[in-house]
């Protein structure tokens, strides 16, 4: 084997090398953030979280009266090639005299994707927004708050990605074809040597 690759030119092997070293890598791996409890990034003020990657990109969060904490919002950018397919939320935790709490958009269809008079959760059905910026939000409408109305809950916010049905097809990687050529040479090598072995011993 060594003797082998000796044999191979050397321009062959810096071809094969190159194609393998800069071929792309694995995926990237899907977002996961924790918002803490506190009071500075209300809808108006969104933390930015980057660019949604494919598969689940999941959220979690607390929102608890002791730190007036209403809202934990977040922006993310749904990268163009990718869908948003589905987001799942859910809530636990208690609440004393609250309104509702829940979890909404200012650019999805429907806007508030999950509210309810008490903890739980739902599979939120959407229409899947444009590529670009979204801001979402877990809230807790407390109008009584002033008045000894009390929460504390813990989110769990998944925003699920899959490939765009009407995406193009991906160009070759231009790593490809510098890995063609090296196994090729080294194919068409291996084949001399063969007949040359072959014509030796007849």
């Amino acid at each position: 084997m060594l003797k082998f690759i000796k044999s191979i030119p050397v321009t062959a092997l810096v071809a094969l090398i190159a194609a393998i070293s800069i071929a792309p890598g694995t995926p990237a791996s899907a977002l996961t953030y924790n918002e803490p409890p506190d009071l500075s990034n209300d809808i108006s003020s969104p933390t930015s979280l980057g660019t949604l990657n494919l598969g689940a990109n999941t959220f979690t969060g607390g929102l608890t009266s002791d730190a007036s904490d209403l809202s934990d919002a977040f922006s993310v950018v749904l990268p163009v090639g990718l869908s948003l397919t589905n987001i799942q939320y859910f809530a636990t935790g208690t609440m004393s005299f609250v309104e509702a709490q829940g979890f909404r958009s200012t650019t999805t269809v429907p806007e508030f994707l999950f509210q309810a008079s008490s903890t739980g959760g739902v599979n939120a059905g959407i229409l899947s927004p444009p590529p670009g910026e979204h801001i979402f939000e877990a809230f807790v409408l407390c109008p009584l708050c002033q008045e000894g109305a009390s929460y504390n809950l813990s989110w769990t916010a998944t925003l699920t990605t899959v490939v765009s049905s009407d995406t193009s097809a991906v160009p070759l990687p231009a790593a490809l074809p510098l890995f063609a050529t090296g196994l090729g040479v080294m194919a068409l090598l291996g084949r001399r040597r063969k007949k040359g072995a072959a014509k030796t011993t007849a």
